[in-house]
């Protein structure tokens, strides 16, 4: 297995890990792992009589460089699965657990993360600049960031981000 692909893994499980603690932080229960047989859903989670089949997307907040000494990007989109058949795998999900399909996207930074919560639902009746979404992605910009669920600002998260990281060593990200 390469490096490349154990980071990403790792990566996943650590945002699954932070998925759970910032859901039960905002008031959600019965929050728990999906751990088999569920192509979109990661976690399972309840809240005001709502229940939730959950993805949870975790990525380094900046673009890993094209080249070195070019000026980190925002990860701007975080895709929720495969394009063709996304939105088929969370109807799915959401009828394996009479859930709607939601979604959680982590950020990480260097010694903090963000973590916003929303549906697919909403996802499609967000409008920016004259623009819809699909549902088969979340846009992590600024204009899109208001419209979600804050679960967490700049949250420390105590892990071994060079690790982690996309910026090559010595490249700082945007302040």
């Amino acid at each position: 297995m390469s490096e490349e692909i154990e980071r990403r893994g790792l990566l996943g499980r650590i945002g699954e890990e932070l998925a759970l603690q910032a859901l039960e932080r905002n008031g959600f229960y019965s929050v728990r792992p999906l751990r088999t047989g569920h192509e979109y859903a990661d976690v399972y989670a309840e809240r005001d009589g709502k229940r939730y089949a959950i993805s949870v997307k975790a990525r380094n907040k900046w673009e890993k460089p094209a080249r070195p000494n070019v000026k980190p990007q925002l990860n701007r989109r975080y895709k929720l699965g495969n394009a063709k058949n996304c939105l088929d795998l969370a109807r799915r999900a959401e009828e394996a657990h009479d859930a709607s399909a939601a979604w959680l996207a982590i950020a990480l930074e260097r010694e903090t993360y963000d973590a916003y919560f929303g549906t697919l639902e909403m996802l499609r009746q967000i409008r920016v600049k004259g623009r819809a979404l699909n549902g088969k992605g979340v846009m992590m910009t600024p204009e899109y960031l208001g419209h979600y669920e804050c679960l967490a600002k700049r949250a420390p998260h105590n892990l071994d981000y060079d690790y982690l990281k996309n910026l090559p060593k010595g490249t700082a990200p945007p302040t």
